[in-house]
């Protein structure tokens, strides 16, 4: 029943539960505010938005006061102005007059509410209260003399992003906003607070000083660099980016610190380069064209196209991708084009089919609500992807998703706060070799190896497919499976006897039974998972786990954190998995028989270290940064005949290379992503002397035209409309209305339906949507997946004959380098390595966008405390890492999420990483550790 309410004689029907605040907005009457934030809490401090009432003797706040049908409100009395008046007069008591060299100038509330509604002369003539200037972060600026106590940044910490790493201390005119102590402002989400500061308080240190707010032109675009994809503002002066915000009111209101400050990564316009005589020259454009032009042809001739190799990194966009394909399939023939250095490619039909499902299969963040149990296998999305972890803690009900909005409840405050510290009945499990972010968030956390994890979902998954052929919903490979599940002839069953294989001696009974019988269980693989050789088994486990609790009545929403970037955009576009739709016929129109149709990068490596691999481009990408076995990489690059590179970084890659080719950076070029939730979103490309269109396409065309052939695909606007023909995409988008929207769906849906299929929740990806003819037979709906997923794989077979698989290993056999939390490990040097990329709070740290003196700008190795504490290591001390491949040696980072028994080296940093450690073959590396420096804080 809408309720009637009339403010300043305007008459306006809103919902019951709107304050007047979000009345009057909809009835076009301003009501100032300061405290008042539409996605935070109602807090009512700033008593700014006092209004009259009629029938009510003293002035209330409109941020907090319902609506009630019939009421009458007044917001232009005299009563009300002289109370504005005095608010802000109290406001300035204290605050600086510094607005000339204040950040916030030109957009701080305080200063425009001063200047419509403040006294024209203070009368404050007294000393003012004054604060020392503190270092709160990387990222933020504090300065506390200018802070108004409206605790919206607080608030934020603590209803939103459960960093609470800041708070609001001491009382009265002594009151301050900073870190609690020992702490930073370094979570993934500190830099939203510079952007929720009604006034310069808190200021982005990375803009700081280098243009004012109405100097900058705002641009729509997406942020590239993690799989969600977010909606940004670019911010730009004379055509460079200076800062990246929020879009209002856009479908992630919160943007995590590397999509906000990512871009200010240092980098320098280069220019073509070519080795002659062990020495890089630079040469013109057109000339290094050629060059590789014809080097490309002379070798495709001498021995076949075959021999000609391309590897492409996760920043590449939609159009460069295509591009790619295109020319190297269709006109060179060439088969052989792989995706990252980490990402291992399907080698059979089955590994191809399980990637598809599992395309098909992906979930949202927003299908999470309703889980009764999550799953974390190596995941942790906080960190991974932030705003994909945020949403899921919002659907999970523990994270605000915005109080104050229309119909919500107001005036109480922290629900969600509560929730996350155990009064929900989410169970949260976490299977991995860290502690999922934030600490704050109540989680069973169960120490594995990634290897570990693949173990035991495997096992979960048989478990499930035996109830079901006990049931007679389903049948698996009959006796085989059922030994496979429950660890040998003669034992009653997983859910009763399984020992953990991740905690030696913990029973998992009760966690198998209650990840089978859940109302509604969501399942989280990480990226860790996903980028290392057990991927497709995992997958594989992960789609029989959904396909048998549906046959059971229940619901599995699975959400796969697939890599970084673009790479959801390359899984679709058919680069990893060898079947790209390019050309203008079928498969076989595609491909020219390469190395290996479709081979990953390890492929690639091997066939130039045996000479078949002559040639190899590499775009967008260091692969001797991002490697394993480095050693072996850097030895088979050195033997290929012709190695060209285009990156937008001279990389020790480049280095090497016979032809360097600049690249702009990805915030340079025009075109689109396909985002986790596969929503095509689009880049707006900053001005560079290089131009909005990627080199790429103008080195693509001179190959072209080295072979005789014609492409009209050398923009990035004409490649976006070819895709849309190609692959039945229902856009009515150009590239330039794509980036202006938050993104849209190939098939022309909200998300919620594909290809006019009822699947719930879920859509039909736009590989599935439109290409592939088992569409509409075998389309997925998470509450009914296909039967077939139950079966086993053959290529999980080959695994476990391999001593790859561990679902027919014994039960409670103790799992490799695995410990519980807590109890040291045996022996104090031997340590498992981990690696993966960074966590985005330290991810940003790679990029060199800060000048902070704590920021590392290079390698560091992340070791447990209990074991620093043990080992008398100090935080910044030198530590060498050794494998039996070679050694590392760099700083050391104390973590209380990692488990004892473990470091971690992160890829992305330049120089030697934990390439150099582990071989990619490798499921478990063992390193010993040992001091070799002083820390800076023992």
């Amino acid at each position: 029943m809408a309720l009637k309410v009339t403010i300043d004689n305007r008459t306006v029907e809103v919902e019951p539960g709107t304050t007047v605040l979000n009345a009057a907005s909809q009835a076009g009457v301003y009501i100032p505010h300061l405290c008042y934030h539409r996605k935070l809490s109602i807090k009512g401090s700033c008593r700014l938005c006092l209004i009259e009432v009629e029938g009510t003797p003293k002035l209330q706040p409109a941020c907090s006061t319902l609506v009630c049908d019939g009421m009458r409100v007044k917001t232009d009395t005299q009563q009300v102005k002289d109370a504005r008046r005095a608010v802000l007069e109290l406001l300035l008591l204290n605050h600086p007059l510094d607005c000339p060299v204040c950040d916030a100038g030109g957009e701080c509330k305080l200063q425009d509410y001063v200047f419509w509604y403040g006294r024209g002369r203070g009368r404050f003539v007294f000393e003012k209260r004054t604060f020392a200037r503190e270092d709160v972060g990387p990222f933020v600026s504090r300065d506390m003399n200018r802070c108004i106590h409206c605790t919206r940044c607080a608030r934020f910490a603590a209803e939103v992003s459960l960093a609470e790493d800041i708070g609001v201390f001491e009382r009265g005119d002594r009151t301050w906003v900073g870190p609690y102590p020992g702490k930073e402002l370094r979570s993934p989400f500190s830099g939203n607070v510079t952007e929720l500061c009604p006034v310069g308080a808190l200021t982005d240190r990375v803009f700081r000083f280098k243009a004012r707010s109405w100097e900058l032109t705002d641009t729509p675009s997406s942020c590239p660099l993690c799989p969600v994809g977010c909606p940004t503002l670019l911010q730009t002066r004379d055509g460079r980016i200076l800062r990246i915000r929020t879009r209002e009111k856009s479908r992630t209101p919160w943007i995590c610190d590397l999509g906000r400050f990512g871009f200010a990564a240092r980098r320098e316009e280069t220019r073509p380069t070519v080795m002659e005589d062990g020495r890089q020259i630079e040469v013109p454009w057109d000339v290094a064209a050629q060059m590789v032009a014809g080097r490309l042809r002379t070798i495709s001739k001498e021995s076949g196209p075959e021999s000609i190799g391309v590897v492409c990194g996760t920043l590449a966009t939609n159009e460069e991708l295509f591009a790619l394909q295109h020319v190297f399939r269709n006109v060179l023939k060439c088969g052989s084009v792989s995706f990252g250095p980490r990402t291992p490619a399907p080698a059979s039909h089955e590994q191809r089919r399980v990637l598809e499902d599992a395309l098909r299969a992906q979930g949202r963040a927003g299908d999470l609500v309703g889980c009764d149990s999550v799953l974390l296998l190596c995941a942790d999305p906080y960190e991974e992807a932030p705003v994909a972890g945020l949403k899921l803690l919002q659907a999970l009900g523990l994270a605000s998703s915005g109080a104050g909005e229309v119909g919500e409840a107001v005036g109480v405050v922290g629900a969600a706060r509560d929730s996350a510290r155990g009064g929900s009945a989410v169970r949260i499990t976490a299977l991995g070799p860290r502690r999922p972010e934030p600490p704050s968030v109540q989680t069973t956390w169960i120490a594995a190896t990634p290897q570990d994890c693949a173990d035991m979902v495997k096992r979960l998954a048989l478990e499930l497919a035996n109830m079901c052929e006990g049931t007679g919903t389903a049948r698996t490979h009959g006796d085989t499976g059922k030994a496979q599940a429950t660890g040998g002839p003669g034992t009653t069953g997983t859910a009763g006897t399984l020992k953990s294989a991740a905690v030696e001696g913990r029973e998992l009974g009760s966690e198998l039974g209650f990840w089978s019988t859940s109302r509604k269980l969501g399942i989280v693989v990480g990226g860790e998972l996903v980028g290392s050789s057990l991927v497709y088994g995992v997958l594989a486990s992960v789609l029989r786990v959904c396909a048998a609790r549906s046959a059971l009545g229940v619901e599995t929403v699975p959400l796969f954190l697939f890599g970084s970037g673009n790479a959801r955009g390359a899984l679709e576009l058919g680069v990893l998995a060898g079947q790209s739709r390019a050309g203008s016929g079928g498969r076989g129109d595609d491909s020219g028989g390469g190395v290996s149709d479709g081979a990953g990068f390890r492929e690639q490596m091997d066939a130039a270290a045996g000479g078949k691999l002559r040639a190899l481009f590499v775009f967008g990408l260091d692969p001797l940064a991002e490697c394993y076995d480095r050693a072996k990489v850097e030895e088979a690059l050195k033997k290929v005949d012709f190695l060209c590179v285009q990156s937008d970084t001279v990389n020790e890659t480049a280095g090497m290379a016979h032809v360097y080719l600049p690249l702009q950076s990805v915030f340079g070029r025009k075109g689109s992503f396909v985002d986790l939730e596969g929503r095509l979103t689009g880049l707006s490309a900053e001005q560079s002397p290089q131009g909005e269109e990627s080199l790429l396409f103008g080195l693509l065309r001179t190959v072209c035209e080295a072979r005789g052939v014609a492409t009209e695909l050398d923009k990035a606007e004409a490649i976006f409309s070819y895709m849309k023909g190609r692959y039945g995409w229902n856009l009515n988008e150009n590239l330039k209305a794509l980036s202006d929207s938050e993104g849209v769906f190939p098939d022309g849906s909200d998300g919620r339906s594909g290809n006019g299929q009822d699947v719930g929740s879920k859509r039909v990806p736009a590989r599935a949507a439109s290409r592939d003819a088992r569409a509409a037979s075998d389309s997925v709906s998470w509450k009914r997946p296909p039967r077939a997923w139950l079966l086993p794989r053959d290529f999980e077979g080959e695994a476990r004959a391999a001593g790859r698989g561990a679902a027919g290993g014994s039960a409670g056999a103790p799992v490799r380098g695995a410990r519980e939390p807590g109890p040291p490990p045996q022996e104090a040097e031997e340590f498992v390595l981990l690696s993966g990329r960074a966590g985005v709070s330290r991810s940003v740290w790679a990029r060199d966008v800060s000048g902070h003196p704590k920021i590392p700008k290079s390698l560091f190795v992340e070791i447990s405390r209990a074991d620093a504490e043990r080992l008398e290591i100090c935080e910044g001390e030198s530590l060498e890492v050794t494998s039996a491949l070679g050694s590392v040696r760099t700083a050391a980072v104390l973590s209380e999420s990692l488990m004892p028994g473990a470091v971690f080296v992160p890829f992305g940093f330049p120089g030697p990483g934990p390439g150099v450690l582990a071989g990619s073959g490798d499921e478990v590396t063992v390193v010993r550790v040992r001091k070799v420096g002083v820390g800076a804080e023992c």
